[in-house]
């Protein structure tokens, strides 16, 4: 009998060719997978690193309030730190890794610029008699692009009520910042405040 010869078929290639491709497709779609997984997790690493930044930044300066004796340019007392449901605006130490020093009148605030809700950390260097800044001219620092709400409450004294407004010649003990955003969840921020005096 003759011996067949060896080799394989055409249709025995066109199947181990189909196969390999199969193969290679789903490799591809696991490395981009693998890939993407990985820009997300760096993503919400760099998220996270972000948000405890800035919370330990708003912490610091906001346990410095002063309590000074502030009056504006006509004789009209202002108090230490005055606050608002959206916007706190008090007196403190600039940090020293920013190179200027001295005292400075800080604004904290959630505002409307270019159809968005940024929350802006904004500063001007205290002098006495105290005159208000525009602040649309003030240095100014976007800690946040974008904030769904954004809301302060303060705290007289431990176990006293959380106030929306403080006009209280004395500081609070705490400030509270509540934020919201749609990509992440930021926990409840409390500061006290180390010039508090009961």
């Amino acid at each position: 009998m003759r011996r067949r010869a060896a080799g394989f078929t055409l249709v025995e290639v066109a199947i181990a060719a189909a196969l390999f491709s199969l193969i290679m497709l789903g490799l591809l779609a696991a490395l981009r997978g693998m890939g993407q997984a990985s820009v997300r997790a760096t993503e919400h690493i760099q998220r996270i690193d972000d948000m405890r930044l800035i919370s330990d930044a708003l912490r610091n300066l906001l346990g410095q309030a002063q309590l000074l004796s502030a009056t504006e340019e006509g004789g009209s007392p202002l108090p230490p730190l005055s606050g608002a449901a959206q916007e706190i605006i008090w007196i403190a130490p600039m940090p020293a890794y920013h190179g200027t020093g001295g005292l400075h009148l800080f604004r904290l605030a959630q505002t409307q610029a270019d159809g968005a809700t940024p929350l802006i950390l904004q500063y001007v260097p205290y002098t006495q008699p105290l005159t208000l800044p525009d602040w649309s001219a003030a240095e100014s620092y976007r800690l946040l692009e974008t904030t769904q709400s954004v809301a302060f409450a303060y705290q007289g004294a431990e176990g006293e009520e959380w106030l929306t407004e403080w006009v209280d010649p004395q500081l609070p003990a705490r400030v509270r910042l509540r934020i919201a955003e749609r990509e992440r969840h930021w926990p409840e921020l409390i500061a006290p405040i180390h010039g508090y005096a009961p």
